[in-house]
Order: structure tokens, then sequence, then C-alpha cells
């Protein structure tokens, strides 16, 4: 049995652990299945009792905080995804499974990983180069590493204002030009109004609601204030939540005879990264995410 005594040792262990729990129990399994089972096994391991701790401000053992920082690679390599097929579920990927059925070591999905991740190190500034090598230091020993988890967690940070500004962000980089970003104070219906040209001569309008409730689910009220703005066709809404929209709100919004679009919170955090090369530089740093590339896998 390895006596483990660091938890760099034992985060890479533990993330192998769980794509190997999801490749014989998926393909999709709930976050807390895997965590319980990662818990259970931690009670088999010769482990440094100082490892067993909670991390700062996060709830439950720094090893599952240290283990979840590690499937980072695991999932940027496209092996697992997070949130998928639904918020708290994991799912192994094709690849995944293909690298899971040739039952290698450890040391070797290890490298092949990490293999991937420097090269894509080597393309970046330096200041991102620091800050990476600043990450894989131990757990508890660099605050770096509490804050590089997910896109989830730097996003509940925000407060209303920055989420509004993140989401005029965001539909600048897909190619629109936010006209109207409303000023902090009461909430008057409308946070953004964005066109598709420039001078706003090619229709339609956009007017776009924003709500960072994480926890809340929007209601079908708060679409219909939405829809209460919206005056003609040339016009359409938005409605963007760091939370979920109840299913009457999904069903008002699709019977409606006016376009309204719905973007809830995973959907957002998804579009936020594949727009996120585009949108502007200032914006970006609202919510600061680093890529590593994909990893292909071969039948060999």
């Amino acid at each position: 049995m390895p006596n483990f005594t660091k938890m760099n040792e034992l985060s890479v262990y533990l993330a192998y652990e769980a794509f190997k729990y999801l490749s014989e129990n998926g393909p999709s399994i709930s976050a807390k299945e895997i965590y319980d089972h990662i818990e259970s096994e931690v009670l088999k391991l010769d482990v440094k009792p100082d490892l067993l701790g909670e991390y700062k401000n996060h709830t439950g053992p720094s090893y599952l905080v240290a283990m979840n920082f590690k499937l980072i690679g695991y999932d940027k390599a496209g092996l697992i995804k997070k949130s998928s097929p639904k918020r708290g579920y994991w799912t192994i990927t094709e690849e995944g499974l293909k690298l899971a059925k040739r039952s290698l070591a450890l040391e070797v999905i290890n490298q092949l990983i990490n293999e991937k991740y420097a090269e894509w190190l080597e393309q970046q500034p330096e200041k991102l180069k620091a800050l990476q090598i600043n990450v894989v230091d131990e757990v508890g020993t660099n605050d770096v590493v509490e804050e590089s988890i997910s896109i989830r967690q730097k996003l509940l940070k925000l407060d209303p204002y920055e989420f509004q500004d993140l989401t005029a962000g965001l539909l600048e980089g897909m190619g629109y030009f936010v006209d109207f970003n409303a000023p902090r104070g009461k909430d008057g219906g409308v946070d953004l109004v964005c066109y598709r040209d420039p001078l706003g001569a090619d229709t339609p309008r956009i007017k776009v609601q924003c709500k960072h409730m994480p926890e809340t689910k929007i209601s079908r009220a708060q679409i219909a204030q939405l829809a209460g703005v919206i005056n003609n066709t040339d016009e359409i809404g938005i409605f963007v939540t760091s939370g979920f929209f109840s299913n009457d709100a999904k069903r008002y919004a699709i019977e409606r005879n006016i376009h309204i679009r719905l973007i809830d919170g995973q959907e957002l955090e998804d579009m936020w990264a594949k727009y996120y090369d585009k949108i502007p530089r200032d914006k970006q740093e609202l919510l600061p995410i680093l890529f590593v590339p994909r990893l292909i896998i071969s039948e060999d």
C-alpha cells in the first residue's frame, strides 16, 4: 500500500481513482457518488493525518479540493466532462473510455496529460507561465489553487454589476455592439441594449436582462417583465442568469409570439469559454480562464 505524505501525490492518485470509477460505473455519475467513493477509498490508504483536514474556505476535506484541481487536466484533455449531461453529474467521454480500456498505469496517464499541458504552457505569456508554476504547488501552500478550481466558483464571486459587465463582454465577444449598459441604481428592467452593427441600423435590437442569482430559479413573472419591454418584431429579448429557470419560465418564453432567449448559469459558463479569446481584455479579467489542449487517444 502506498504511503502518502504529500498532497500532490495523493491528489494525483485520487484523480486517477475518480477517473477509473467513472469509467467502470458511468458514463454519467453524480459528483456526490464519486466524492463518496473517494472518501471511502482514502480510509483504506496510508495517508499523513495533516492531509485529511479542511482547506481554507472550502467545506469538506482538502484532498477533495486538490483532487478536483488535478481533474482539470482530465477535463481539458477531453477525457471527462463535468456538469454533463446535467449539473452535478460527471461524464466520461469516448476518448476517456478508450484510455481506460487500455489499463495504463497511473504514471503513464499522468505523463500523457502533463505532456499536452506542457506543450500548451510553452505557448503562453511569461506571466501565465509563472501563474501555472504556482498552481501546481501543494494545496495548503498556495492560494492560486483555490482560485483555479472552476469557472463556477469565480462566477459566484462577482457582484451583480460585474455580472452585468461580464454579460456585456460575452455579447461583444460574440460580435454584438453594446449600445447601452445600465448604470448602477434602481433596476429599470433592461440592463443592456445591443445591436448587430455599430450604428444600430441592422435589426433586431436586443434587450438584455441580467440576474446574478446563482441559487435561484427565475420565475415566469420575471420573464414576463422582460417581455413587456419588447415593443415589436424588430426587437428580441435575452434573459441571462447565473442560476436556473423554472419550467413555467421556459414554457412562457417558448409560447410568446416574440423571441426571448434564456441563458442559464451553465450555458453562460460554456459560452464564456467558447468565445473567451474574442472577449475584450478588460472584460476577460472579470472571469479569467486558462486552457489546456485536448488530448487525442489512439486505439494502439
